[in-house]
């Protein structure tokens, strides 16, 4: 910029001179000529007085510095002298005797002369001084004007310069913090100019820029929120690290899984934010490979079942980092171990009752059987069938209600109180088939609405009394019914006072198939189902099912169902 500036000073600098030189050199020309006819004047008054004299002999030794030529005429204009050299410079030139004083002519050989004509007394006659035109007399007078163009252009060169330096200055300073601004990341600053300013167009082109850049910054940053947002609720734990295993990025489900701040790990080493050697070897394999694969394993870590997927990140054909996702798979782990359970149980439980039919129908096919032995054994089959049934049929109101969880069927609001009242002769009934028990109810009757398959609550109800009639004591004991409304909830309560159930068991009491008296189990009829059914009733209402007991005094199943106007 100073250097452009240097050059537009220098510039005008020439430009003011040579204007002040041509003007000066215009008015040394126009100086110039007055000042000849003003010599020539003079001269002529010399020669005039030097032919009167008679020194002809000096006139023709006369010289000026501008003059080269005289001639004198009488009154008739026939010329009387000339100068010796007057015929060889200026040739034959005519006088118009009545231009006197002062006048431009051209002479016989083509050059401009001036030429300066009195009339004399002396002699009587005209005397006539010549001078060429090109010939100078005063030649320092436009040199002084050209030295004046210089000063007075340098100084207005040094005015302009500074004006232009001071303007040129502040517009640098504004590129200079619009720049600076720039780069510290402030993409508000904008360059503000005159609209006639040289540099209006740059400042709107790079206000221009900034405004785009601002606007493409804004778009980042809602795409970064966006995918930050995105990135942060995905339910499963995501970690990307690079070729030095040095995490790049972790979602918070991921520090969930393994205790850790996700803006921390960053920069850190995968072993130091999971100690799995599994994990690094599986990474290690995927930056040594250059083929786009997945790599899947399960690991149990705190406790937690965790499935981990490993997926190179690629530019291109080159492997860059890689990405791992962790799913918490400890409830479908246990879900597929209840499976099993649940496969093993049925078929022990199908397999029990199958192995008493198929021995004693072979030993009635292959022996001899008295009457009495063979009623014996029908009865055992048809008990046995009996069993069969209603593990069947257990099996079926099990995956009914589980299905019954998930919908609105058959479900409507009735009064619990009502729904007990009805099946009382039932539960007498399941009460007398075992000696010495007794039934107590405690029912406190009141508005109560409970929203579910009535049918359902029937099921439940008789599931707990059975279970209770049938954990009862060998001797006996009542068996009590509890029902009342608290707040929001209808709760009942089935109380025994049989054998009880201790800590451990009772955290697996309603777990399919699951029964605490082992010792007992193949004396008490039932598929051990009935709690199963009972929880999964409970919860197709949503509601809660809980189990106080003693071991030896009796337990308290205690089940608690919204209660709706």
């Amino acid at each position: 910029m100073n250097k452009r500036i240097l050059l537009y000073s220098l510039t005008l600098v020439l430009a003011v001179a040579l204007i002040f030189g041509l003007l000066g050199t215009i008015n040394a020309k126009q100086d110039e000529t007055a000042a000849k006819f003003a010599t020539m004047a003079r001269f002529a008054t010399f020669v005039s007085n030097q032919y009167e004299a008679g020194q002809v002999d000096q006139l023709d030794e006369a010289e000026a510095p501008f003059i080269f030529g005289i001639q004198i005429h009488n009154r008739q204009g026939r010329p009387i002298y000339e100068s010796p050299q007057f015929h060889n410079i200026f040739g034959h030139t005519e006088i118009n005797f009545s231009q006197l004083n002062e006048a431009k002519v051209t002479s016989s050989t083509g050059q401009r002369i001036y030429v300066f004509t009195r009339y004399s007394r002396d002699i009587p006659g005209y005397v006539s001084i010549f001078s060429r035109a090109d010939q100078g007399l005063i030649q320092s007078n436009w040199r002084q004007y050209l030295i004046g163009g210089l000063v007075l252009a340098m100084i207005a060169g040094g005015i302009w310069s500074l004006r232009a330096s001071r303007t040129l200055r502040d517009l640098a300073d504004r590129f200079i913090t619009f720049f600076q601004a720039l780069k510290e990341g402030d993409h508000t600053k904008h360059i503000y100019v005159a609209d006639d300013e040289a540099v209006g167009e740059v400042a709107f082109a790079a206000n221009s820029m900034v405004d785009h850049i601002e606007q493409l910054i804004t778009r980042l940053n809602r795409q970064a929120i966006e995918n930050e947002a995105v990135f942060g609720s995905i339910a499963i734990g995501v970690i990307a690290v690079d070729r030095q295993k040095l995490v790049l990025r972790a979602n918070s489900q991921a520090g969930y899984l393994f205790e850790f701040d996700p803006e921390k790990v960053v920069d850190r080493n995968i072993l130091e934010v999971i100690r799995n050697s599994r994990i690094s070897d599986a990474i290690d394999k995927l930056l040594k490979s250059k083929k786009n694969r997945i790599i899947e394993d399960q690991l149990r870590i705190n406790y937690t079942d965790i499935r981990v997927l490993a997926s190179p990140i690629l530019d291109g054909e080159n492997v860059i980092g890689v990405v791992l996702t962790f799913e918490d798979v400890t409830g479908q782990t246990k879900l597929q171990e209840m499976r099993r359970d649940f496969v093993s149980n049925v078929s022990h439980e199908l397999k029990t009752p199958l192995t008493s039919i198929k021995g004693f129908t072979e030993t009635m096919i292959e022996a001899e059987v008295d009457p009495k032995t063979r009623h014996h054994f029908l009865s055992i089959i048809n008990q046995e069938v009996d069993r069969l049934n209603d593990l069947v049929t257990d099996l079926f109101v099990l995956s009914e209600i589980e299905k019954d969880e998930r919908s609105n069927t058959n479900k409507e609001w009735f009064d619990p109180y009502e729904t007990l009242d009805s099946i009382v002769d039932m539960l007498d009934s399941i009460a007398q088939a075992h000696e010495r028990i007794e039934v107590v109810r405690h029912y406190s009757y009141g508005d109560a609405q409970v929203y579910g398959n009535v049918n359902l609550f029937k099921q439940l109800v008789i599931n707990l009394f059975e279970n209770g009639v049938k954990y009862s004591k060998p001797e006996g004991g009542r068996v009590t019914i509890r029902a009342q409304s608290q707040h929001d909830q209808f709760v009942l309560e089935v109380s025994d006072e049989g054998i009880g159930i201790n800590k451990v068991d009772a955290q697996r009491i309603f777990e399919r198939f699951y029964r605490v008296d082992k010792a007992r189990s193949l004396d008490v009829p039932g598929t051990g189902l009935g709690l199963a059914i009972a929880k999964h009733i409970v919860i197709s209402f949503r509601g809660t099912i809980d189990v106080k007991s003693v071991v030896g005094e009796g337990s308290t199943f205690i089940v608690k169902l919204p209660l709706g106007n």
